[in-house]
């Protein structure tokens, strides 16, 4: 995957939750551009986590991590305000620190608690790394 040119600038998108059947327990979520929906990723809860953990892919259909789509996780904290952007590679504890293969974060997104409790949108900031125009 390749940034976007920066004469495009900002890219409103929509994301889509589906709940039916199993998808109920371990939500699936699709991220799309709100203009001609055209499809993005897709993000699908991994259970039997302590914390709630989303499979990212660029595939529809395969949710596993040796997929060719394969493209990172999502992981949050215990009270699910923050949320931490992997890449696709190892966790450095399984691998051994100082290897290239390690897993890298490549961002935050942080929730604002809302006045009304869990109900209704929040606020979100979302942290990226500036990009390069070379990538």
């Amino acid at each position: 995957m390749k940034p976007l040119p920066a004469l495009i600038g900002q890219v409103q998108c929509t994301i889509e939750r589906s709940k039916s059947g199993f998808d109920r327990l371990w939500p699936k979520y699709t991220l799309s551009l709100s203009n001609g929906n055209r499809y993005m990723l897709t993000g699908k809860k991994k259970g039997m986590n302590t914390t709630s953990h989303y499979m990212i892919t660029i595939d529809q259909q395969k949710f596993q991590k040796d997929a060719n789509g394969y493209l990172g996780k999502v992981r949050s904290n215990m009270l699910g305000t923050e949320f931490s952007i992997y890449d696709c590679k190892e966790n450095p504890k399984k691998t051994g620190a100082g290897k290239e293969e390690t897993r890298q974060q490549l961002g935050v997104v942080q929730y604002e608690t809302n006045v009304l409790g869990s109900k209704g949108p929040r606020r979100m900031k979302v942290l990226l790394p500036m990009v390069s125009r070379d990538g």
